[in-house]
């Protein structure tokens, strides 16, 4: 049995207190801060979560000719190396979550969960299909999740392309209205307590007017949800309105709060950080300046620079870090690969 530890606490002892490297695992981290690497060669790791006795579980998203799963991890002697590796389930997904004795994992056509006891690396039982049915999509299929105070489970699902045109990715008017809205581009709400869901038969729509997101969260201060959208690529097809630069520089890469019922725009208008607004869409009419009716929909809670790429979301609740970080939202930027010429960016948690 492995001891509980307190990773809460403001001062460890030193029995307890991991080594960190003396380059802080590459990584550059603001003073008063230090790291380790605590496990390495993991596959293709999304989403992770601590359980109470400072177990750590990784979703592995599917690789080709390798499926991905969970994957849990234990530190046996509290030096912060975890020397324990167990892996379970037979697909891999982005979303994880613990709650109420199971681990919770969204993969792209499905959200299910794994019986699990306090203190255990494996599932006690199969997984069980919490919501299925979700479509399947060439482009932004990926799922994550978020639980609420009240029951309610929520998962998006993406646009099944860049912007709403048939063929995707050609310059050609947008579909008016955006059909593809039907069935994604938003945010779905489910019950948490509930196997065996459908989607379009069971839950209902939270919210629309969204690309893709990979990052959610449920802050229980401000008791609303919140997340990270991914913007749109292919604004330099319109070669009239966009350089390079341009292209290079929008749209945002959005923080949002979450209302239910409430429009966020796409993919009719896109928020151009340089502007400070809502333009409409090439697809729709724009030319990178006309506002049209795009003021209409909400802007976001914080505009960050375009294809950072945000992959994960979560409120800080802790203690150990100071004042300055108290209730303060971590995000975890993948990093992108399409501001050229200008230089690639976003590779680091702000």
């Amino acid at each position: 049995e492995i001891p509980k530890r307190d990773w809460s606490s403001d001062v460890c002892s030193s029995d307890l207190a991991p080594q960190c490297a003396a380059d802080n695992g590459g990584l550059t981290l603001p003073s008063g801060f230090c790291a380790l690497v605590i496990a390495d060669e993991t596959g293709p790791a999304r989403h992770l979560a601590v359980a109470a006795n400072g177990d750590v579980f990784v979703a592995l998203r599917n690789a080709p000719n390798q499926p991905g799963g969970v994957l849990a991890l234990r530190d046996t002697n509290g030096d912060g190396v975890f020397d324990v590796r167990e892996k379970f389930g037979d697909s891999g997904g982005t979303g994880l979550a613990l709650r109420n004795g199971y681990v919770y994992l969204s993969r792209d056509e499905a959200v299910v969960r794994f019986p699990i006891a306090a203190g255990q690396l494996r599932p006690s039982g199969p997984a069980e299909i919490v919501v299925g049915g979700f479509p399947e999509q060439p482009v932004h299929p990926t799922k994550t999740l978020a639980f609420d105070d009240r029951g309610g489970l929520y998962v998006n699902v993406g646009l099944r392309a860049n912007a709403c045109t048939e063929p995707d990715q050609a310059k050609v008017a947008g579909l008016n209205p955006c059909t593809y809205l039907e069935t994604g581009g938003g945010v779905w709400r489910f019950d948490a307590n509930k196997v065996g869901q459908m989607f379009g038969r069971d839950g209902k729509r939270y919210s629309t007017g969204l690309r893709q997101t990979n990052s959610m969260a449920w802050s229980q201060a401000g008791r609303s949800l919140y997340l990270m959208q991914h913007g749109r690529n292919g604004l330099n097809r319109w070669t009239e309105y966009y350089t390079a630069e341009t292209n290079a520089e929008n749209p945002s890469e959005e923080f949002q709060r979450i209302t239910e019922g409430v429009n966020y725009g796409f993919p009719y208008c896109y928020f151009d950080p340089q502007q400070n607004k809502r333009v409409v869409a090439p697809e729709y009419g724009g030319d990178g300046k006309k506002t049209g009716d795009c003021s209409k929909y909400p802007s976001p809670a914080v505009a960050f620079p375009a294809h950072w790429a945000p992959n994960d979301l979560l409120f800080y609740t802790g203690s150990q870090f100071g004042r300055r970080y108290a209730g303060g939202a971590f995000i975890a930027f993948h990093g992108g690969v399409s501001r050229a010429p200008l230089p690639q960016g976003g590779y680091k948690v702000v």
